[in-house]
Order: structure tokens, then C-alpha cells, then sequence
């Protein structure tokens, strides 16, 4: 299922690039800022704990700190 989620993604992205889709890379300091948005987001206005349940989102946020640590894809 991973290999194929890949796959499908990464054809997807081909799709519009070929349809104009233009990539912008961030560097250091904008991913920051973009990662203060989205952790305010969901653990200061509520989402996680109202709309998502804590311990599930928790569980999963284990779960992709792990996969990270042993694939070595420690990314955010």
C-alpha cells in the first residue's frame, strides 16, 4: 500500500506539472513559520482534543516519529 500510495502520488505530481503547476522551495526559516501555523492550528484552536480525538492524534504522531527514526526520513 505504501509503494502504490507512492506511485500515485508521484504520478499525480507529474500530472500538474505538466499542467502548470509551478513548485516553490522554502527555506529554513519559511518551513518554520509554516510549522507554527499548522501546530497552533491544531493543538491551540482546538482541532486536536475537539474535532480529533488527543490520543488518537497522538498515537499517530507516535507512529510517524518512529517510521522516521528508522527509515531515516527525520523530516518534518
Amino acid at each position: 500500500m505504501d509503494k502504490t500510495s507512492k506511485d500515485l502520488n508521484e504520478k499525480a505530481l507529474r500530472v500538474m506539472l505538466n499542467n502548470g503547476l509551478t513548485l516553490n522551495s522554502v527555506d529554513d526559516e519559511q518551513q518554520e513559520a509554516w510549522l507554527k501555523v499548522v501546530n497552533n492550528l491544531y493543538n491551540k484552536q482546538g482541532i486536536i482534543g475537539s474535532l480529533v480525538s488527543r490520543d488518537i492524534y497522538n498515537e499517530i504522531i507516535s507512529y510517524t516519529d518512529d517510521y522516521r527514526k528508522i527509515s531515516g526520513k527525520d523530516e518534518n
